[in-house]
């Protein structure tokens, strides 16, 4: 029999088929698990989860903004699919849908948020670089264009 400090709580849920997972990094409250059967966003601190998210497509990153506000996916690329996709935590909804071209791990480090969740900028080909107010992902509100030699400098902004 396993030490007290290391069983499972019986109340906690359980995800055996887990491919993924990660914790909200302000408070450790959140987590998002990805399995066969879609987003599971379980309150930690509460043992339970709070809503399941249907999704079909295998997941291979997962990434939180600054306050738990939001998380992002990133899912193998698939012609004429967006698989990029920014969620609100809280509703469980997607808010904001791209296409990710490179390496799906990559997919969410190309995704950006301000301190104060505000704004997101998000990396949309090699010498562009779109930014978001939040409450619309519809339309950036300002593209940065830079030349490649720039961004490809060491120290370059």
């Amino acid at each position: 029999m396993a030490p007290p400090s290391l069983q499972q709580d019986k109340s906690f849920p359980s995800y055996p088929l887990a491919t993924l997972g990660k914790y909200s990094p302000l408070s450790g409250k959140f987590a998002v698990i990805a399995d066969p059967t879609g987003l599971h966003i379980v309150d930690c601190h509460a043992g339970k989860e709070l809503r399941l998210v249907l999704h079909a497509q295998q997941i291979s990153a997962l990434a939180f903004s600054p306050r738990d506000t939001f998380f992002v996916t990133c899912e193998k690329f698939v012609q004429g699919e967006k698989n990029l996709i920014v969620w609100n935590l809280a509703q469980g909804q997607e808010v904001g849908m791209f296409e990710w071209k490179k390496g799906s791990k990559e997919g969410t480090k190309s995704v950006k948020f301000s301190e104060c969740e505000r704004y997101c900028a998000r990396l949309s080909s090699r010498t562009q670089i779109e930014v978001y107010a939040t409450d619309n992902f519809a339309v950036p509100i300002i593209r940065i264009n830079a030349s490649a030699e720039l961004l490809a400098k060491k120290g370059g902004s």
